[in-house]
């Protein structure tokens, strides 16, 4: 193994196990979330191509973040830990760092129909996606990244619920060459309570001794491949 990639599998194997449902968790598999949740009981299998993939994801935000500064667009409340409002069931139960937050400039503003927007007051929540290549091609077909991948609209979204905003600005980056696309959404109700709803599923379900049901096919889903599920092994022996 390369030192670099034992460098990622330490790394990994120093976190912490987490107590929490992590916001980046919802709109993905709701048995995978709880299992994340049970590490003494289904231990994740953690493929090296993952972990490569994670790396390459955290160094592009940064790199992402650092050129909008330089371009002379501040970026706020970088990875700020985010969660839900004191005497909501998910407060403290589910969270997560959001990558920051940009300016709704007039010209999105306009672009959204939002008339007389102050551009200082107005914050969208800002969310860095670095893809392979094929998806800026989805996207362009799709319209917007909550149409195109619907988990990360859930995330961003509720994100957005638990801060109070109106807006999420996606930067897409095509791995392949580079190229960053900016796609600017209005907040949608119906995706940070799609992502309440499966928090409460898979936290209620933990509570009651049960694992949530299957989101996807183990047979012919994506979703459900080792590469990208680190507990499919564990979800088959469990059954349907």
């Amino acid at each position: 193994m390369h030192y670099l990639d034992e460098s990622l599998t330490c790394a990994e194997a120093a976190e912490d196990p987490r107590d929490y449902l992590g916001i980046s968790q919802l709109g993905r598999c709701a048995r995978a979330s709880g299992m994340a949740l049970k590490p003494d009981v289904y231990p994740a299998a953690v493929q090296l191509e993952s972990l490569r993939f994670w790396h390459e994801g955290h160094t592009a935000e940064d790199d992402i973040v650092a050129r909008l500064q330089r371009a002379g667009c501040p970026v706020y409340s970088r990875q700020l830990k985010v969660t839900f409002p004191e005497r909501h069931p998910l407060h403290e139960r589910v969270w997560g760092h959001i990558d920051g937050e940009v300016p709704l400039v007039p010209a999105k503003a306009e672009g959204l129909g939002v008339a007389g927007a102050a551009p200082r007051l107005d914050l969208a929540i800002l969310e860095i996606k670095s893809l392979r290549a094929g998806a800026l091609k989805k996207l362009a077909t799709e319209g917007t990244v909550s149409q195109a991948w619907p988990q990360y609209g859930i995330q961003a979204h509720t994100y957005a619920l638990c801060r109070g905003r109106h807006w999420v600005a996606f930067l897409v980056k095509d791995r392949n060459d580079g190229t960053i696309v900016e796609c600017w959404e209005s907040f949608r109700a119906d995706l940070a309570e799609s992502g309440i709803a499966q928090g409460l599923r898979v936290l209620s379900d933990l509570d009651a001794g049960q694992l949530s049901g299957r989101d996807y096919n183990p047979g012919s889903d994506w979703q459900c491949r080792k590469e990208y599920c680190q507990f499919r092994d564990h979800c088959l022996r469990a059954g349907a």
